[in-house]
């Protein structure tokens, strides 16, 4: 038996979605399509939980509406348009690669335009505004002609003199850029939908968005992702444009913290004004995360196998959603970890004597939760019946301890959250020490 791992790669494709995300992505687009720009969507998740996939199926559903047109001429239109934000994050002015991604976009769509001269001429105007406006480096560059590049001491009182004379000036040219960035960025856009639509007649009378979509945030420096958030409400909220964010709320609440500390600014809050409305992505049923595991494993065996391996397929994926595992994310990563396991025991001919759902719940534990795994290799099976049953009482929590040490107390806070772990069944033909050599096995020495 020979195998291969899965990547971690986002859906594109209504064939390749196999969690069912599409029906989430066509009720997302109908929302969308009954508000009126400016308007800013939250696709909220925690990482690796499938924004991305969300995003891009919203994204495919938008590009299908562009090509087959609904016969229901009242349903608005977008032309979207994709920009990962972290691969720019080390820019001085951040919005301005994303000006660069609005433009590749149309130079691809309306390559054939007649007319693109007010297009490019409006790109222009508003890349040259933000880099004026919307950049540190640019005020501190304006400012530099008040107060010199380098000042002996005896000068200085001459040049703050200087400063004192020219900086309402510099200032005020600097506040009025701000907000020529708004107007330039409303022409840039208009400039673009109007181009479009000239290229294509049936368009006449319909209403055409451009909507921009921007993943990954929360990969971001907190900086950054929060500048960004605060250019799109302050900046670059504009009529026939919307946005479409991928977020993890709670990375973005402390970034808005940690940046204002001083201030006592609710990160909830702060958000809120800028996101008008989100959506979660969505929790994937127990047949789906099947599926997606079952489809997902037979599609990396590279050869035919023997013995039938199904029955370890459906008790791998019913194993991980009783533990309530559902992160897309990381359940291709336990996935492979999984794979190797197979590929091993096949080997050795010993896969019958393991129970799967044991197996399973072991790997998660040791990839996610080091101390759960720790207590099993150190006391066994037998702690986990205790768990199980586990009341939240004092009596409960005092039993736990007097068994097995104080060393594991800290571990009580989240008994409630390990029960899911906790039902396994060790069999009669494998020793807890056979489980966690073998377990150990597919680590190796990382830690």
């Amino acid at each position: 038996m020979r195998v291969k791992y899965l990547p971690d790669r986002p859906v594109r494709t209504s064939a390749a979605d196999l969690l069912s995300f599409e029906a989430a992505a066509k009720g997302a687009l109908g929302h969308i399509a009954a508000t009126e720009p400016p308007f800013t969507w939250g696709i909220f998740g925690d990482w690796g939980s499938g924004k991305t996939s969300l995003m891009r199926l919203i994204e495919q559903q938008m590009e299908a509406r562009l090509k087959d047109l609904p016969q229901d001429a009242s349903i608005p239109l977008h032309i979207p348009v994709w920009f990962d934000a972290w691969r720019y994050e080390n820019e001085v002015n951040i919005v301005y690669p994303l000006f660069h991604a609005i433009r590749r976009d149309f130079e691809q769509r309306c390559k054939n335009a007649a007319d693109s001269k007010s297009f490019f001429d409006s790109f222009k105007k508003v890349a040259t505004a933000s880099l004026l406006g919307l950049t540190d480096l640019a005020l501190r560059a304006a400012t530099n002609k008040a107060f010199g590049e380098a000042v002996s001491l005896k000068e200085v009182g001459e040049h703050l003199k200087r400063a004192e004379d020219e900086l309402q000036t510099v200032f005020d040219k600097w506040s009025d850029t701000i907000i020529e960035v708004q107007e330039d960025f409303e022409r840039f856009v208009r400039a673009y939908i109007e181009i479009y639509c000239g290229q294509r007649p049936e368009l006449e009378g319909r209403r055409v968005y451009l909507a921009i979509f921007i993943d990954d945030l929360d990969r971001c420096l907190p900086d950054v992702a929060i500048t960004i958030l605060e250019r799109v409400k302050n900046h670059l909220s504009v009529e026939n444009c919307l946005f479409v964010l991928g977020i993890n709320r709670y990375v973005v609440y402390q970034s808005i913290r940690k940046k204002y500390q001083d201030l006592d600014i609710d990160g909830r809050q702060h958000l809120e004004k800028i996101i008008q409305y989100s959506m979660g992505v969505p929790e994937p049923k127990v047949a789906d995360l099947a599926s997606f595991v079952v489809k997902s494993i037979e599609g990396l065996l590279t050869e035919a196998h023997d013995p039938d391996l199904t029955p370890y397929f459906d008790d791998f994926a019913n194993a991980l959603y009783d533990c309530g595992f559902t992160n897309p994310r990381k359940i291709k990563r336990i996935l492979n970890r999984y794979l190797s396991f197979l590929e091993r025991h096949v080997t050795k001919a010993d896969l019958a004597k393991y129970q799967i759902p044991t197996v399973t719940r072991l790997i998660v534990m040791r990839e996610y939760y080091h101390d759960l795994y720790q207590l099993f290799n150190e006391k066994g099976f037998q702690p986990f019946a205790q768990i199980k049953d586990y009341n939240g009482g004092e009596e409960s929590a005092k039993k736990f301890v007097d068994q097995y040490g104080k060393k594991w107390q800290p571990l009580i806070a989240s008994f409630e959250r390990f029960k899911r772990f906790a039902n396994m069944d060790g069999g009669r033909d494998i020793t807890e020490q056979e489980y966690d050599r073998s377990i150990r096995e597919l680590f190796g020495r990382e830690d």
